[in-house]
This record gives C-alpha cells, structure tokens and sequence, in this order.
C-alpha cells in the first residue's frame, strides 16, 4: 500500500481555491489512473474542495487551522511563474 498525503494552501492564502481545486482535480486524476489499485490519497485542507470524487482510495482530512500569517521578507512566485 502506498499512500499519498496532498495538503491544500488556507483559501485565505491563495490567490482562487478554485484554481486550487483544479489543480487537485488533475492530481486526483493522475493518482488514480496508476496501474496499480493499491493506494490511498489523503486530502488535507481547511476546505473541501470542489470535484473531489466519491472514491474509497481517495480520503479528506478536514483541520481547522488558521491561516499563514505574511512575513516580512517572503518572496512570492511572479504571476508568470505561477502553474495555471
């Protein structure tokens, strides 16, 4: 058994959860389409995302964590260098 644990950013440290939930949707979708059955995806997140499938293989782990605070200093990725 393999198990693949995917955390989520705090919607309020994101620019679109949509955007988020997008991307997982693809991540969820490669995960699932290996050969192999034996594994489990934990999604962990503040908020479940949308399209997450009813599947067995695929768990979410709801926190209630607050949200990153901004420090001085930290650098975010250009809006060009960001994965859409």
């Amino acid at each position: 058994m393999l198990a693949f644990i995917t955390p989520l950013p705090h919607p309020h440290n994101c620019d679109s959860y949509a955007r988020v939930s997008r991307l997982l949707r693809r991540t969820v979708d490669s995960i699932r389409g290996q050969d192999s059955e034996k594994f489990v995806l934990i999604v962990v997140g503040n908020r479940r995302p949308e399209g997450l499938p009813d599947d067995p293989r695929v768990e979410w782990l709801g926190v209630d964590l607050p949200p990153a605070i901004s420090r001085p200093g930290r650098v975010l990725p250009k809006e060009s260098d960001r994965v859409n």
